[in-house]
């Protein structure tokens, strides 16, 4: 498999932290969130699996993929959020 093809693990950077909390649900915290980056030419693909507690106390799992051409921070954004297919987590 050719580099630029593996996934790499990364902390958020502030581009996509900024971009993720633009699309949780309003008056949700972010409590943990997982980087996945996928390169292909010029586009990286980001993935960001973000658990969050809900205003109710609740807290579920979303996840966020932004894809990017050349520089993130310079670059047209297309997001996919799955906010309608959030996973529940049990609660015990």
């Amino acid at each position: 498999m050719p580099e630029q093809l593996k996934p790499h693990y990364l902390p958020l950077d502030t581009f996509l932290l900024d971009l993720l909390r633009q699309h949780l649900p309003a008056g949700s915290n972010l409590l943990h969130a997982n980087h996945l980056r996928k390169t292909v030419g010029d586009q990286m693909t980001h993935q960001v699996r973000a658990e969050i507690r809900l205003p109710t106390g609740e807290e579920q799992t979303g996840l966020l993929v932004a894809t990017t051409a050349g520089v993130p921070e310079s670059a047209d954004v297309r997001v996919i959020w799955t906010l309608p297919t959030w996973s529940r987590q049990a609660q015990g």
